[in-house]
């Protein structure tokens, strides 16, 4: 660093003799103070601007060869710094949005309604992502970004984790869940994938794309009675839990393309399905459900007679939809029951 006037030269601020330019700079700002302290006194002072402006240096560089002036080193230094910082930049965001988002505890014993714990998922980015809860058999689940967690519910700790996608890319990656008690069903990014709650959670027991071929669309899941739904792009689907195979399908809207958003809500109580999409509410019947029992017979005559139960009345399938009774064609009550195995 040089100043214009007092003749000092030196190699930089942290090199090679760096203290004298610290030392140039620093008498240049003490005369200043010097001068403001004579004029608050005496109404006058004999220091000039000219003569701080002098030991002000006006170059700086890493040595002689390599000096430049003020704005361009200081532009320079700018640019150093920045690329220095880059991969600090997220962080710093990420801790700034966390600062700025205080969560309070519970603080009484009279509380009713307060926040107990709660926890930064692994796969949160500075976006801070939806992040979805599905609960069953006293077990919690959260899903975020691709990835699904087991969370124990008295502490928040991540108990175990998984990344059902195979990457994260462009898109919406929002991970939805539900549950039957024996596996978790993640909805993400079209593909519907079958969790085992037994397994180690190295991988998935299956996946199925949904929603039409390339679409990777967001994906809603439900379960009931067994049976395990999902619903993308204007598409439901049922799957056959254990293995994922697709056992009906069907469109619910006009051909997907026609603008619009074609995201598909859906819920089940295990014998309907009910959807949402494109303005339309809907309900699917489904009628192959089928009670795992025993179709038993009786019939009372006109003499107030009852005759027994019989089994798979004539030749009735194990498994029934349905049970009612009736009148029978000679004017007899005929009664059906099941039972299950």
């Amino acid at each position: 660093m040089r100043g214009a006037a007092c003749g000092v030269r030196v190699f930089g601020l942290t090199g090679e003799n760096g203290s004298t330019g610290v030392r140039a700079t620093s008498l240049a700002a003490q005369q200043s103070q010097q001068a403001l302290r004579e004029i608050l006194a005496q109404g006058e002072t004999g220091i000039t601007v000219r003569s701080i402006r002098d030991r002000f240096p006006t170059q700086a560089g890493s040595g002689p060869k390599d000096l430049t002036d003020l704005r361009s080193w200081n532009e320079g230094q700018k640019d150093s710094c920045m690329g220095l910082f880059d991969n600090f930049v997220p962080k710093l965001k990420e801790l700034l949005v966390g600062l700025a988002s205080p969560r309070l505890g519970v603080v009484s014993r009279d509380q009713n309604f307060a926040s107990v714990w709660n926890r930064r998922l692994p796969s949160s980015s500075t976006s801070l992502p939806a992040v979805q809860i599905a609960v069953a058999g006293g077990k919690v689940f959260a899903g975020s970004n691709g990835y699904v967690y087991q969370i124990d519910p008295p502490s928040g700790k991540i108990v175990r984790s998984l990344l059902v996608t195979d990457e994260l890319g462009v898109g919406d990656y929002t991970t939805r869940l539900a549950t039957d008690g024996t596996n978790l069903y993640a909805g993400v990014h079209g593909y519907v994938y079958g969790i085992s709650l037994d397994g180690a959670w190295k991988q998935p027991l299956w996946n199925s794309g949904v929603g039409g071929v390339g679409a990777f669309k967001p994906v809603s899941v439900s379960v009931g009675a067994g049976r395990v739904f999902a619903g993308s792009n204007g598409y439901a689907y049922e799957f056959d839990p254990g293995s994922g195979k697709v056992l009906n399908s069907l469109l619910l809207t006009l051909p997907v393309g026609t603008g619009g958003d074609y995201s598909t809500a859906i819920v089940t109580d295990g014998w309907n399905l009910f959807a949402g999409v494109h303005g339309y509410a809907s309900k699917l019947l489904v009628n192959n459900s089928q009670l795992d029992c025993t179709l038993y017979h009786d019939w009372l005559d006109g003499n107030g007679s009852w005759h027994g139960w019989e089994a798979n009345y004539n030749g009735a399938p194990s498994g029934v939809q349905s049970v009612t009774m009736a009148t029978g064609p000679d004017g007899n009550l005929e009664v059906f029951i099941t039972a299950t195995p």
